[in-house]
């Protein structure tokens, strides 16, 4: 994600989140480098989230909305290509939205707070054994590296 594809209100909450609060009073440019040095941190490790974090349910809402409507609006004017930066601001834009829409909490009749149950299209990847494939001994279709290995025994 590159924090120069977000705006000030959207790097705040992706701050928010990871437990820096109160980042009105300093500039945009301060807010990115913060960012950026906690994306840093977590190309390293796994993400560090506030674990107390809590948002206001319909206000998230009322935010979310208007994002996808801005969305919506994006897409009608787009006119750029597959890797053009406007396709990488959609992208950001939208990756953004999705973990926003993911962190929200719902609240039942009961009371009980629950994560919303999300629809997801990406594909889990499938272990190398799982694949079916054995290797009969024949050098024929080998890569360089199967065959030098092959070679090597």
């Amino acid at each position: 994600m590159d924090p120069h594809r977000l705006l000030c209100d959207e790097l705040e909450y992706k701050l928010l989140v990871r437990g820096v609060a109160n980042t009105s009073a300093e500039t945009v440019n301060s807010i990115k480098k913060k960012f950026r040095d906690y994306l840093f941190k977590e190309r390293f490790r796994e993400l560090v989230m506030n674990e107390n974090f809590s948002c206001e349910c319909a206000g998230e809402i009322k935010v979310c909305l208007k994002k996808i409507n801005d969305l919506a609006s994006f897409i009608d004017n787009f006119k750029g290509g597959r890797e053009s930066n406007e396709a990488k601001l959609f992208e950001t834009k939208l990756s953004h939205l999705y973990g926003r829409l993911t962190r929200l909490k719902v609240i039942d009749q009961k009371g009980s707070k629950k994560s919303l149950k999300t629809v997801s299209n990406t594909c889990k990847m499938v272990p190398v054994h799982k694949w079916g494939i054995s290797f009969s001994g024949d050098n024929m279709g080998l890569s360089v590296n199967a065959s030098g290995r092959v070679s090597n025994c």
